[in-house]
Formats: C-alpha cells, structure tokens, sequence
C-alpha cells in the first residue's frame, strides 16, 4: 500500500512516523486500502483517527504529533510537553498534554487535553 504512494512515505517521515487517517485519504489512499494496511500490520492504529507505519519507534515526539493529529487542527502542544519539544531539559515525557480550542475525544491514556477557549486566534 505504501511503496505505490511516495507522497505518504515522505509524510510518515515528517511526522515521527504517524499520520491521521484523513491526511492519508487526502492523498488519495482509500479508507478500504489503509484497513487492509492495518490488518496486515503495515499500519498500527494507535488511536482512532492516527496511525503509525509499522517499524517506527513509539517516542516522545511521536506521542505528541498523534496526540495534535487525534485533537485536530485547533489544538496545540502545552505545558511540560510543549517546553520538553522545545528543548528545555527536565520536563517529563511521561504524559502528553494538549490545549484544544474544540472538543475531540482524546484517547487513548496517556493523552491529557484541557479544553480552552481563551487564546487568541489571531496570533
């Protein structure tokens, strides 16, 4: 499934290996061949609407862009998670939190989400 579509090879690679369902039907892979991708093991659900290619290490970072991709777009990295992708040392990796401007289930543990709507959308 994945050899015939570079496109999603090079979106994998930007992401930490995961990417939304939705991103990979944008790129015209149907919803029958990402399940069949799935049953095959290609593709591990981890949540969902995210998905991992097979052989990529589960870390931090890639934690964190399935917790954004499961969130969506109106959501953003917070608090120790935010800082520890930036660079500052000491902040735990254990949870991933995440601020979002709309509702979306958050699942599965250990995904936090604090519900917001008090940032300024013109930033």
């Amino acid at each position: 499934m994945m050899m015939g579509h570079p496109e999603a090879l090079e979106l994998f690679g930007r992401q930490y290996g995961v990417a939304a369902t939705r991103q990979l039907r944008d790129l015209g892979i149907s919803q029958a061949a990402i399940s069949r991708a799935i049953d095959q093991r290609v593709l591990l659900r981890e949540t969902t609407s995210v998905v991992r290619l097979a052989g990529y290490p589960f870390g931090f970072e890639a934690r964190a862009m399935t917790a954004c991709l499961q969130c969506g777009p109106r959501s953003f990295l917070a608090g120790s998670t935010a800082a520890a992708i930036h660079g500052m040392r000491y902040m735990s990796k254990g949870r991933i939190y995440v601020a979002v401007l709309n509702r979306c289930q958050v699942s599965p543990p250990p995904l936090a989400a604090d519900l917001t709507d008090d940032v300024d959308a013109r930033r």
